[in-house]
């Protein structure tokens, strides 16, 4: 049998705040070495045989973050699992478990959290061949750890006197103790720290979860089955995921159950759950002190520093923890480490963006830091990593100015295409399109100045989601689709949807899309492309409104009253020059052709793109369009060979003229 390692990548870190934060929580970190706690929980587990490629469950705000440190790893076909929410271990693992059936019909599933620590490698694969062997006869193995304090921390595992094959009989779970009864675990010497990891089959798994925890057992296969394909990530449906209960393993199962082996593990584990924790693992100096950074210490002793990014000096001090961020410093006394997650409730409960987030953000593309700020101002330095690039984009409130600290840029702003080298800078001027793209080997760096009455992320209209059609759309569509060669490549109502297009965009009418379901994509590819192609031939953008939202098209279907941007400016705004194209593939096209319907009977021109019949009963009075199929994927294609000839013929038309 197959080893599917499971690492649960969740979770905010906040005990080890100001360092980990829940944009950026400590597995994604190098705490311990060079690597990430992602990384080396990974990595420790070569060697083993038969081991499958990993399945990790995260968070999906840290998508790109997982996905980028697989690959510095070599890590090439990593099974990525998006949370929409944390719903706690037995939900991610149940996940986890489904997903992996999907490839192998039973395998061994070892499930480990990312951000644990394990310095003897060694004794952690021989614990792992007794739980592999354990699971193979249909056992639910968890690893205990060996304790080696009375620690508080820590639940516990109450094992059974006798041992088989390397593994004892699980007895009892106990949550943390106090002081006291945490002394007796240790003296009665059968207890065990729990360690959050397990191993068992994926048949095992499924069958005791589905009867003593059964409602998780359903939300979680109907979130797979109705999970997508994102890129190379899975995203689960979050409808479904999130009516399972969030409960832990331990609790959903296996306190439950009597078929629950543990493994002892005496590996130099430590969970890194505090700086104190980290401390204790650290090496020491002969003054007992860990330091990490730019640190100069005199007369200073057993003392946690941390600074990446100042020089931290100390004299005199003992017993304390210091961490230095680029946006805030964090001291403590060792004793009192645990009580800083009282600190970042208190930045989250004031609105202070510290505590979630770092001055420096990740992107998929590389990352920004946010280096000054005022009024109307602000100064960003922009890492952008080799290949990749900026989404094409506008800002209505913010002006931009780029000058290039490192590396070679290739910059589109406005009309233009330019390459910019160390020294070199351009001006964006507000409501103009523009993108930033690293195409060699090595990283390139910029100062960005922001300038503007607002500077807020939300001030940007995105391109890159919705794909340049010209890119999408080739001859081969045209030559070789099924559907092109049904469709004649320029019918009539084309060329006349066409004409309808350019008269409302030269007399300075408005253009308003709608599409829901399988058009909404194409819905999204026409309002960017339009954007786009117009700005070329003419200054002023295009007033272009869309909308993808079933429940807004209904309202505009039923009653013209829903209370949403998109339908105040098709009731309030429609005129006979402006224009409603409506774009359905198949099961909403009822909303569509209302909403159409409602849009003529107010004044505008209407255009429908579609695969259905239309019932004469509809009285639609505008220019409709079919593609000659009912297969959806086929009439996509005839969709985006109509938009892609729209857009064309916007390049190809000189907008100086008047309406003939």
């Amino acid at each position: 049998m197959k080893i599917v390692p499971v690492i649960l990548s969740g979770g905010s870190g906040t005990r080890l705040w100001p360092l980990s934060r829940k944009q950026y929580p400590k597995q994604y970190l190098p705490l311990v070495g060079d690597n990430t706690m992602l990384q080396e929980t990974i990595l420790r587990l070569n060697g083993l045989d038969n081991l499958a490629d990993p399945v990790i469950v995260c968070n999906a705000d840290h998508r790109f973050l997982v996905a980028e440190q697989c690959q510095q790893i070599n890590i090439k076909n990593p099974t990525i699992l998006l949370e929409p929410i944390g719903r706690n271990t037995a939900p991610a693992i149940a996940t986890a478990a489904f997903q992996a059936q999907k490839t192998s019909e039973d395998s061994i599933l070892l499930v480990l959290s990312a951000d644990h620590v394990i310095k003897n490698v060694d004794e952690f694969h021989k614990a792992i061949d007794i739980a592999f062997k354990q699971a193979q006869q249909g056992k639910l193995a968890t690893f205990g750890i060996v304790p080696t304090e009375a620690n508080t921390g820590y639940g516990y595992i109450k094992s059974a006197i006798n041992e088989i094959d390397g593994a004892y009989q699980v007895e009892e779970f106990v949550e943390k103790p106090d002081a006291k009864t945490a002394k007796s675990y240790i003296e009665q010497g059968n207890y065990l720290w729990n360690s959050g990891m397990f191993m068992f089959q994926t048949s095992t798994l499924i069958n005791e979860l589905s009867e003593y925890s059964p409602n998780i057992v359903m939300s979680v296969i109907d979130a797979v089955r109705k999970s997508k394909q994102d890129l190379d990530f899975i995203r689960l449906d979050e409808k479904s995921f999130k009516s399972s209960p969030s409960d832990s393993i331990d609790y959903a199962l296996m306190e439950k159950s009597n078929n629950v082996v543990v493994v002892p593990l005496d590996a130099q584990w430590s969970d890194v759950g505090s700086w104190s924790a980290l401390y204790n693992i650290g090496e020491k100096d002969n003054n007992g002190n860990v330091t990490n950074g730019d640190v100069i210490t005199q007369d200073t002793t057993n003392t946690y520093i941390n600074a990446n990014h100042h020089m931290v000096t100390t004299i005199g001090v003992d017993n304390l923890i210091v961490v230095d961020t680029p946006d805030a410093t964090f001291i403590t006394t060792q004793d009192k480490a645990q009580e800083v997650k009282s600190i970042v409730e208190s930045l989250q409960a004031s609105g202070r963006c510290e505590g979630a987030a770092h001055r420096k953000v990740y992107r998929p593309w590389g990352w920004y830091d946010s280096i000054e700020s005022g009024e109307h101002f602000q100064v960003k330095r922009l890492h952008v990593n080799p290949g990749e690039k900026l989404s094409l984009q506008m800002h209505y409130k913010r002006s931009e100015y780029w000058v290039i600290v490192s590396g070679v840029a290739t910059v589109t702003n406005g009309d233009q295409e330019l390459t910019l080298t160390k020294g070199q800078s351009t001006y964006i001027p507000l409501k103009t399109v523009h993108c930033l793209e690293n195409q060699t080997d090595e990283p390139l760096e910029i100062i960005e100045v922001q300038s503007g009455e607002y500077l807020g992320e939300d001030d940007i209209i995105r391109f890159h989601e919705y794909s340049t059609i010209s890119h999408v759309f080739n001859n081969e569509l045209i030559e070789h689709s099924s559907v092109m060669g049904k469709l004649p490549l320029l019918t009539a109502e084309i060329k006349k949807s066409s004409e309808m297009i350019i008269n409302c965009l030269r007399n300075g009418g408005r253009i308003f899309i709608a599409g829901n379901g399988g058009s909404a994509a194409d819905s999204q590819h026409l309002a960017a492309e339009i954007v786009v192609r117009y700005k070329k031939n003419r200054n002023p953008l295009p007033a272009i409104s869309l909308t993808t939202d079933s429940s807004v098209l209904t309202a505009i279907a039923n009653d013209y009253s829903f209370d949403d941007v998109f339908s105040r400016q098709l009731i309030g705004l429609s005129s006979e020059r402006d224009l409603f194209i409506g774009i359905s593939t198949s099961g909403q096209s009822k909303n569509i052709l209302k909403a159409i319907k409602t849009a003529a009977n107010l004044g505008l021109k209407t255009i429908l793109l579609t695969g259905l019949t239309v019932n004469k009963s509809n009285n639609i009075d505008g220019l409709t369009i079919k593609a000659p199929s009912t297969n959806t994927a086929r009439i996509q294609e005839a969709h985006i060979f109509i938009i892609h000839y729209w857009c064309e013929e916007i390049d190809a038309c000189d907008f100086t003229k008047e309406t003939v």
